[in-house]
């Protein structure tokens, strides 16, 4: 959708400007704001955790710092779009708190899944989905929860 499209995008405005000798960091900020550009603050609560976790996941604070900036610029300037304010406070509330948003602060990894008979590109694939689950607040950051959840994946995978 959408953000595959911004994406492409990014990565097509970062290869110019690397083409036109810019300096690295720079590239890769232009890219950072072409590929967030559709990035939203939702009003209920839990989306809007959910959304400063996926935002945490993707990017440092400082950078969705700079986007809540642009953003508010371009509002100030007559462009539509929300207010990115509420979600750096969320996401800046979430790192404070040690929310999970990474592979490396899942309470599980690649050999427990392999453990419970994961394989391959599955190991991987299980670790996300789990990932997901817990930034979605479907699963708690638990080893147990996590390894229940996992097996049942796995369960439901085997013929």
């Amino acid at each position: 959708g959408e953000a595959v499209a911004f994406r492409l995008r990014a990565l097509r405005a970062r290869e110019a400007l690397v083409q036109a000798r810019w300096p690295g960091t720079l590239c890769d900020e232009v890219a950072l704001l072409v590929r967030e550009r559709a990035l939203q603050a939702p009003r209920e609560a839990k989306a809007l955790r959910v959304a400063a976790r996926r935002a945490l996941a993707r990017m440092t604070l400082d950078d969705l710092s700079r986007l809540c900036t642009l953003r508010q610029v371009r509002i100030a300037a007559g462009a539509p779009g929300d207010d990115l304010a509420p979600l750096l406070a969320q996401a800046r509330a979430c790192a404070r708190s040690g929310d999970c948003v990474s592979l490396r602060a899942l309470a599980v990894n690649g050999r427990d899944l392999r453990a419970l008979g994961a394989s391959g590109r599955r190991t991987g694939e299980a670790l996300a989905l789990l990932l997901s689950r817990v930034m979605e607040e479907e699963l708690p950051n638990e080893r147990d929860a996590l390894l229940a959840a996992a097996r049942e994946m796995l369960r439901a995978e085997r013929p």
